[in-house]
Formats: C-alpha cells, structure tokens, sequence
C-alpha cells in the first residue's frame, strides 16, 4: 500500500514537471524554445469577434481564477464581447509593456499570440516580473489551446481585432 502510494505521488510529480517543460525547455545556454511560426492564410476566412473569438475566450480564459474574477492581470469580462476587446486591443502587456497584448493587425507582435502559442519563454529575462520569467503560457495549467483555436484568434488580430 505505502509503495502504490509512493508511485501516485512519484507520477504525479512527474506530470507536473512535463505539464510545465511543454511550451519551453531550458538548457545552460538558456531558453531552447523557438518561436511559432504559422502559415495560414490570414486573411480568410473573416474571423468575428463576438462570434468566433469571444467563445473561445469563454471556454478557456474567463474562469474567475484566471481573467474573469478580476485576479488576472487583465480582466476578460464573461459575455461583454466590447469590453473583453478594450481590455486587450492596444494595451500595453503587463508582463512585457513594449509589446501590446493585441496589436491590431500584427499578430506576431501581440503579446496574446506569444502566450497562447507557448512561445513566451523567448522573452525570459526581459519581463517586468521579479525574477524577469514571463515564461507562464495560456490557458495556464492546461495544454496549448489547439492550433484551429489559435489560429482563429490569429486571424482576427490579423483582421484588425475589429469589434465585430
């Protein structure tokens, strides 16, 4: 009984450890985690906000532990598609103030893509936090969201991040 319960605590840990090396993994020389690259047409199909990128921000993000309570560092709010979007649409990173959390039109420079693509880690050293890691990806905890959900808000970003 002692030794199964070792075994669950030994796994468990083990879990832990490869949950957190998914996105980067760290060598001597420092991060090794390279930047994602897409190559999907960013222009079709029209992505919508309300319609498309705000569910996937219900699914995923709005929890009240994450940013939908008003603990995160940007505050998503749960069926207010206007507000969600004012709260990342030009507005500086916390993490990372030279980037924008969505640069309109500029998804390789919005601060969103890097974490939800696991590629953040590229950027240890340079964020604003006490140790300088901004290493944490999106949704935390979890797995990357899937490449079609990326890639949709990949696309509205690239679309201007209307309102729409």
């Amino acid at each position: 009984m002692l030794q199964s319960h070792r075994s669950a605590l030994l796994f468990a840990g083990l879990a832990v450890t490869l949950t957190t090396a998914v996105a980067c993994t760290s060598s001597d020389a420092g991060p090794s985690c390279k930047a994602y690259t897409s190559s999907i047409d960013l222009k079709t199909p029209t992505v919508s906000f309300k319609n498309d990128v705000m569910p996937i921000f219900q699914q995923s993000c709005t929890f009240s532990s994450c940013h939908g309570g008003g603990t995160g560092k940007v505050t998503m709010v749960q069926g207010d598609p206007t507000k969600t979007r004012a709260a990342l649409v030009g507005v500086a990173a916390p993490e990372n103030p030279s980037m924008m959390i969505v640069a309109a039109g500029d998804p390789t420079n919005s601060w969103l893509m890097k974490k939800v693509d696991g590629d953040v880690c590229l950027f240890s050293g340079k964020c604003t936090t006490i140790d300088g890691k901004c290493d944490d990806t999106m949704p935390q905890g979890n797995e990357l969201l899937d490449v079609g959900q990326r890639d949709v808000i990949r696309r509205w970003i690239a679309q201007g991040a209307a309102d729409n």
